[in-house]
């Protein structure tokens, strides 16, 4: 025998509230519980982006999940909220912008520019370097790796990250030296924590041999121990020989 249920849905009107009427022939049995959920997406604008050309597009109406290859060109606003699993592009100063939920995405992003309110699953190139990223309450993923580049001492030689609001770093930090011998004494702020904190830390840095990424975003040489010995022997006996 087959059970006949006929579902009626009638409209919400604004003064009421949403209903669900079930009419059946016979009598209907479940051998499980059946639950009833309504599923309201919060609004948000649409995504957007542009290219160096000028041109705008849109990715789709949210909740979005795409797949545009954005690695061509200075991508200048991605908004609202979804999945992006293609590469991004931020040229020079490109902006992705995310709304109370937050886009996620999945692709490699690189360039400089800004990032707020988004989840990183891919890896994070910073700059044609070198170059500058913002990052404002961004949480990066455990599997990304994020690169930075060195070409020399000064600030605009090496790739560097901002952190506004509450960033949680993590994945692999790969710092590199690129065509650049520096001296030991050499400090880098690879990341500028004045304006944010990080509410996690890389779990793993990649950095040249005896280089050091402290908490606070430098890198740096930490001395051996028999060479931190060393110094502060020579600046005790430093002055015995002025009195010479």
């Amino acid at each position: 025998m087959f059970w006949k249920i006929r579902l009626v849905f009638c409209r919400q009107r604004p003064w009421s509230m949403p209903a669900t009427f079930f009419f059946l022939t016979a009598p209907l049995f479940l051998t499980a519980p059946l639950f009833l959920t309504a599923l309201t997406a919060p609004a948000a604008s649409a995504a957007t982006y542009q290219k160096t050309d000028g041109s705008t597009s849109l990715i789709e109406s949210p909740p979005w999940t795409a797949y545009n290859d954005l690695s061509s060109g200075n991508v200048t606003n991605i908004s609202g909220y979804g999945r992006l699993f293609g590469d991004v592009d931020l040229g020079a100063s490109g902006t992705i912008v995310g709304d109370a939920t937050g886009p996620q995405l999945y692709g490699d992003v690189s360039g400089s520019g800004t990032i707020s309110g988004a989840t990183l699953f891919g890896n994070l190139d910073i700059g044609s370097s070198p170059g500058v990223i913002t990052l404002e309450d961004v949480a990066i993923s455990d599997s990304a790796t994020t690169t930075f580049e060195i070409t020399g001492t000064d600030p605009s030689q090496f790739d560097r990250l901002i952190l506004l609001g509450t960033v949680a770093l993590a994945g692999t930090a790969q710092i590199t030296f690129d065509n650049f011998a520096p001296d030991l004494t050499d400090t880098f702020q690879l990341i500028d924590l004045a304006g944010g904190t990080a509410s996690s830390w890389f779990s793993s840095v990649a950095a040249p041999e005896g280089w050091t990424l402290s908490s606070s975003g430098t890198l740096s040489v930490i001395p051996e121990p028999t060479s931190f010995i060393l110094i502060l022997i020579g600046l005790a006996l430093l002055p015995l020989r002025v009195q010479r």
